[in-house]
């Protein structure tokens, strides 16, 4: 935020209580753009809570503070040790008052009306959370893809198709970055942890359960990273069940289980699981199949590559031989 610009002090600020969880770690440059889009909102009831995760060095510590220094609204806690990245998401919403709240990544970027226009149709329905459309982009800011949720594209949506779909489509875990009802999203993340496609249970918990809000604008950018969570967070148990060879296999045979017993859905909806679960199977046998082709075609292209360098090495030791 310039100094020419207003600063959310200034003026009467209407409207309820939005909360918005920043759980960050060592990565102060995209903290500084998640800050700039998320105190530049249109809407500003914001309170805004920063969590570090005990990152080395003082570079995050002075960027959060920065804006502390500009902004009444943020609240900041620093952690004694890592707690890992789950429960630093569970820290910041537990620490929230605030009837609507959002989780907000440290590496993301939000569009000045995110938080408006989703409060808009929120406020306006009885829906659980809201979400938009999403740019994806690499390293080097280059689109990858607009993800756009076209089942959600009428208020009547069919719940049945919704909950399927969220059952094979991990882009459905995007809907975590979205605007909650506080209360809501407290009673159904109480089982998130570090298992390996939690989020997409949850979140299927979630679809079967409550209604589902959705704008077909893109106001959030999602950055899609190189490293990848196995990568990341090597030495943690997120990392290691992430990069798990059969991280998926082991989602598959929690995933009905796990919505079968849960108190919050409705036992119509309960009927919906087994279909879900099939779906779900034709999805993972689908990506280990292409797993198994993309190796072979590895091995395929490698062992090729030696036949070249045999043949070249051979015609060599021939033109060696003729020569003497």
């Amino acid at each position: 935020m310039s100094d020419d610009q207003n600063s959310p002090n200034d003026f009467l600020i209407h409207g309820p209580l939005v909360s918005v969880g920043i759980p960050t770690y060592n990565r102060p440059d995209g903290l500084r753009r998640t800050l700039e889009c998320i105190t530049g909102q249109t809407y500003q009831n914001l309170e805004i809570i920063v969590s570090d995760n005990c990152s080395p060095g003082s570079e995050t510590d002075d960027v959060v503070r920065e804006f502390v220094s500009k902004d009444s609204r943020i609240q900041y806690y620093r952690q004694e040790k890592n707690q890992g990245p789950t429960n630093n998401l569970k820290f910041v919403l537990e620490k929230a008052t605030g009837e609507y709240f959002m989780w907000a990544a440290d590496d993301d970027e939000w569009e000045s009306r995110f938080v408006d226009r989703l409060l808009d149709i929120m406020q306006s329905s009885d829906i659980a959370v809201a979400m938009c459309s999403v740019k994806r982009i690499d390293d080097s800011d280059n689109i990858v893809d607009i993800v756009r949720y076209q089942l959600l594209l009428q208020p009547d949506y069919n719940p049945f198709l919704l909950a399927v779909f969220a059952a094979s489509h991990d882009v459905i875990t995007f809907y975590i970055y979205g605007l909650y009802r506080t209360r809501i999203l407290k009673k159904f993340s109480k089982n998130l942890d570090n298992t390996f496609g939690k989020d997409l249970v949850i979140l299927c918990e979630l679809f079967l359960s409550e209604k589902i809000g959705y704008i077909d604008e893109v106001l959030h950018i999602r950055s899609i990273h190189i490293k990848r969570t196995a990568e990341l967070y090597s030495q943690e148990d997120i990392g290691k069940n992430y990069g798990d060879p059969f991280n998926y296999l082991k989602l598959f045979f929690s995933f009905g289980p796990y919505l079968l017993q849960s108190p919050n859905i409705p036992l119509k909806q309960k009927f919906w699981i087994p279909c879900m679960v099939i779906r779900q199977g034709i999805w993972v046998g689908g990506i280990y199949l292409n797993q198994i082709y993309n190796r072979f075609l590895s091995i395929a292209r490698k062992n090729s590559q030696v036949d070249k360098i045999a043949s070249r090495l051979s015609a060599e030791l021939k033109n060696r031989k003729r020569s003497e």
